[in-house]
Order: structure tokens, then C-alpha cells, then sequence
């Protein structure tokens, strides 16, 4: 029996870690080798094996995409998916693929355009981790992440068998989490953070816009001193700019630091930290949920659907203002 042949395409795996790209990573190295699929990985950078390929891209971290981007009038990873095309539409004519799995929406829009002049009777599953909201009509089918996109699909008349919900898996470590303030001083002094006042870390992409790190700033700079020290970390772009900005204003040098670190090492700031804060009112699913759950800092988070659902309807929220809440933390701390 012919397996099912499945393209999953992601072109920041290798570029940077954000969830969907920490999602296709690990969803491609736990199915690679099922019986009755064959699976290939194409990903924007990274080592070429017999089933994961690097499709040619202008990557979004770099001035190319950048000026790309501004002259369509869209951003750098609109610019980087685009570039991806030409590419991904000579492995789809020479392989043949029966499903193409993907989360860059706007290369799925051009693959569903042309899909006739490509010539070849591929399926577009797309995982709507960014997230996307309806029409979902440049598609085939539709992984929803969470119930209130999948609730929100239907409720604007999408049909129910184009849609499933499948929540993103992340591989939970062992054990309970580690508590030992010894261990937690020495990761903060390797990290090269302070050890004479609370940490508070946010992690996603440094900007203002969906992760709300501006808003942040604001809200840390409001609490009185001495402050806690502010950790971001994650992708840096163009528009990371503004924020290191904005905290060493209202901050200060000594009292922030934004930085971009592989994947393997996030584990240790979320140890080394006091606090985990994450501002976004919108998220697709969410990983940070339940990352940060199984560390030893404690969190706060804005109230929206995915929270709830990925901790339980009925866990316990904290409401007001961060700078409130943050406030109100020291004192355990």
C-alpha cells in the first residue's frame, strides 16, 4: 500500500523558535518513521538529511526581507514566506505530495492560487497557530489549536468537517519542578542576571505588537523602587528596536536586558526567574501556558480564552493591572 506522502512546510524552523516553528520541529521528529506516512520536513535553515530540505528564502531576520517587505507593504516574514515559493513549488511537482501541512498562511494562499498551474492533486491542511480568523477559504482543512478559534469558525458559518481541533503537545518534563533557591542563585548568576531582587520574564517576540512588551515596560516602570529586573527574551527584529528603547528609558541600563537564546537554554531563565508575565491579549495556543507551569516561577497572564482553557476553566486568575499584581507578588517572593 502507497504510504500517505505529507509535506510539512515551516519556513522559520532553523530561523528562529517561535511556537509554530517549535511545533513543526517537534511534530515532524515525533511522526518521522510512522508506518504508512512519509513525512518531509522544508524548513528556512538548517542541516540538508534525505527527509528534511531547506527551501531558498530571504530570511525575515534580514535587511533583504525587510526591504522586500516594505515594498509590498507587508512585513519581513510575509517577504520571507513569499520568497519560499519558487522552491517549494519544484518539490511539490517533482514528489508529488498527497498533504501539504503548513502554518504560513500567505504561502498557503499562493500555493491554493496556483495550485492548478503547479499540476499536481495536492491538499492544503493548514494549523492555525498564528492565529488566522474566518474565511478559511483559501484552504482545504483547518487544524484549530484552541476551542475559541475553533468556535469562531463555525459560529461565522464555516463547515464543521473542514475544521478540527487538535491542541499543540510539548514534551513535559519529569518530575515536579525544581524549588531550590541555591540552584535558582547559581542559574542567575550564570545567567548573568541579578541576584538581589525578583526576576520577572517575558518571553516571545520582542515587539509591540501581539506579545505587547511596550506595554510591559509601562507597566514595571510604575511599581516603585527598587524594581524588579525586566528579562525579555526571544526574536529580535526591526521592531525590537523600540522596545530596548522604551526600557532603557524608563527603566534604565541596569535594570532590563532583551535577548534572543536557542531554544535549549529557555529552560534556565524560566528557573532562574521570580516571575513569568505575559501581556498579549490574543494568542493562537499558547506553549508559554504550559511551559511556564512546570517551572518554579509563578505567573501572570492577561484573562483570555486560550489561558483558561489551557489551565482549566476554573483555575485561578489574577486580575488588574500587571503593575498591581507584580506589586502585590514581591511580598512571597
Amino acid at each position: 500500500m502507497q504510504p500517505l506522502k505529507i509535506f510539512f512546510s515551516c519556513s522559520g524552523v532553523g530561523i528562529l523558535d517561535r511556537g509554530i516553528e517549535i511545533f513543526f520541529r517537534s511534530a515532524f521528529d515525533g511522526l518521522r518513521g510512522t508506518d504508512g506516512l512519509e513525512i518531509t520536513l522544508y524548513k528556512g535553515a538548517g542541516e540538508e538529511r534525505s527527509d528534511e530540505h531547506v527551501l531558498w528564502n530571504l530570511p525575515r531576520t534580514g535587511r533583504a526581507a525587510r526591504i522586500l517587505g516594505g515594498c509590498i507593504r507587508r512585513n519581513s516574514y510575509v517577504a520571507e514566506q513569499l520568497s519560499t515559493l519558487p522552491s517549494i513549488v519544484r518539490a511539490i511537482r517533482k514528489q508529488e505530495p498527497h498533504i501539504i501541512f503548513y502554518s504560513d498562511s500567505n504561502l498557503g494562499f499562493q500555493l491554493f492560487r496556483w495550485r492548478k498551474q503547479i499540476g499536481a492533486p495536492f491538499r492544503l491542511l493548514f494549523s492555525n497557530g498564528g492565529p488566522c480568523h474566518p474565511p478559511f477559504d483559501r484552504t482545504d482543512y483547518v487544524q484549530q489549536v484552541a476551542p475559541f478559534y475553533l468556535e469562531e469558525a463555525l459560529a461565522a458559518g464555516e463547515p464543521t468537517d473542514r475544521h478540527r481541533m487538535v491542541p499543540y503537545g510539548i514534551n513535559v518534563p519529569n518530575g515536579v519542578p525544581d524549588r531550590d533557591e541555591n540552584i535558582r542563585r547559581e542559574l542567575q548568576r550564570k545567567l548573568h542576571l541579578p541576584t538581589d531582587r525578583p526576576i520577572v520574564l517575558s518571553v516571545g517576540w520582542i515587539s509591540a505588537r501581539q506579545k505587547r512588551m511596550d506595554y510591559l515596560v509601562d507597566e514595571i516602570a510604575r511599581l516603585p523602587q527598587p524594581r524588579p529586573y525586566l528579562v525579555l527574551l526571544g526574536t529580535m527584529d526591526a521592531e525590537s528596536v523600540a522596545i530596548t528603547a522604551l526600557a532603557r528609558e524608563k527603566l534604565g541600563e541596569q535594570s532590563f536586558t532583551a535577548r534572543s537564546v536557542p531554544q535549549h537554554q529557555v529552560a534556565d531563565y524560566y528557573r532562574a526567574a521570580d516571575l513569568f508575565a505575559l501581556a498579549s491579549l490574543q494568542e493562537g495556543f499558547g506553549r508559554v501556558f504550559l511551559i511556564q507551569t512546570r517551572r518554579p516561577c509563578c505567573g501572570y497572564t492577561r484573562n483570555i480564552g486560550q489561558r483558561r482553557f489551557r489551565r482549566g476553566r476554573d483555575s485561578p486568575q489574577r486580575n488588574g493591572s500587571p503593575a498591581i499584581q507584580l506589586g502585590r507578588a514581591r511580598a512571597p517572593i
